[in-house]
């Protein structure tokens, strides 16, 4: 579904096939859109989940503003996060999130990454390392058995 940015006001919509590969999907209509930004006066921003971020879509996201999730799959995305812990220069937006500006330049476009760390992320991951660490150890007294 693709809406306006003033109220997401439905402009497009199509259903593909759910095996469809959502990169080649975004592709085609991230051209279609840039052709049809070029017409229009106001501000244009692109907004999308994380499979935008392609470097199959870099030729056209360097026409265009977009907002976006950068895969995890990126290791500038892990070095950005490491860099952010390290450098530990958090701005706090409340007492629940905080967030750091890096400048970076990837897939040859210039962007503005904003790295948010929020408290119920942290539990949720901490919790989730329990489970693994619980799981594995269940695992391993299981095969030292046998």
């Amino acid at each position: 579904i693709i809406v306006s940015q003033d109220g997401g006001i439905p402009l497009a919509c199509k259903n593909w096939d759910g095996n469809s590969a959502d990169t080649a999907i975004f592709k085609a209509r991230s051209k279609a859109l840039v052709d049809e930004f070029k017409k229009s006066q106001a501000p244009k921003y692109l907004v999308a989940d994380c499979k935008l971020y392609h470097k199959s879509n870099a030729e056209f996201l360097t026409k265009i503003q977009f907002l976006t999730l950068v895969p995890s799959t990126i290791s500038l995305e892990k070095f950005s996060i490491s860099t952010a812990i390290t450098a530990n220069q958090w701005v706090n937006i409340d007492d629940n999130y905080q967030y750091v500006i890096e400048e970076v330049e990837h897939m040859g476009i210039k962007q503005r990454w904003m790295i948010i760390y929020s408290k119920a992320a942290n539990s949720r991951a901490q919790k989730s390392i329990v489970r693994q660490v619980e799981r594995a150890h269940t695992g391993i007294k299981k095969d030292l058995f046998h």
